[in-house]
Order: structure tokens, then C-alpha cells, then sequence
């Protein structure tokens, strides 16, 4: 995304709105937002499409000091997130592996 100015970019508004409400409901924890499909909450097209990419994410926030997982983390780059990407509740629920009726994916 293209900075307004140095340091500032304001089409990143509109997807902080979307990760307030998600935070809000699941917590600042991993899996949060695989839990607000596993519950049935409607996900934004750019979670969808961009979920591996916040699980990655997720691994580096909420580190659990694991010696393999630190070494894992620190040698790999941070992934960028795509926001114009879409996708549907369905197609997150297929990612995390369960079903929106609260089933697990192919079982």
C-alpha cells in the first residue's frame, strides 16, 4: 500500500475497523481469528483471502519462547498482507479447517 506520506498510511484504516471488532470478540491471542469463523462470525474478504498470512503473524506476536519456534521466526520475514484480496466465510472456514455448521472440514 502507498504511503500518503512517510510512515502514514491511511488505506490502513478501514482494516484496523475490521481487526478492532475481531480483537474485541476473540482477544489479542493466536487464533482469534480462526475462532470468529469457527463461531460463524462473518470475516472480511481481506481476512479470508490473507489468513495464512495473520497466522504467521500471530506466531511472531504471541510468542511462546519456544527455542525452535524463535529460531523459526527470526529467520523468516514477516509476510505482507494484501488487502484488496477477497474472499468468503466459507472459503476461511475451509482454510481453518472447520464448517460453519461447527463441523471439522473433511471428517
Amino acid at each position: 500500500m502507498r504511503a500518503n506520506r512517510p510512515g502514514h498510511k491511511h488505506g490502513l484504516f478501514p482494516l484496523a475497523d475490521d481487526l478492532v471488532l475481531i480483537r474485541g470478540r476473540y482477544g489479542f491471542r493466536r487464533g482469534a481469528f480462526d475462532a470468529a469463523i469457527a463461531d460463524g462470525d462473518h470475516a472480511p474478504g481481506w481476512i479470508v483471502a490473507n489468513l495464512p498470512v495473520l497466522r504467521e503473524i500471530e506466531l511472531k506476536v504471541y510468542n511462546r519462547h519456544s527455542p525452535s519456534e524463535n529460531i523459526r521466526s527470526a529467520l523468516s520475514r514477516s509476510p505482507k498482507i494484501h488487502p484488496r484480496d477477497s474472499g468468503t466465510a466459507e472459503q476461511l472456514g475451509a482454510l481453518s479447517g472447520h464448517r460453519r455448521d461447527g463441523g471439522m472440514a473433511g471428517r
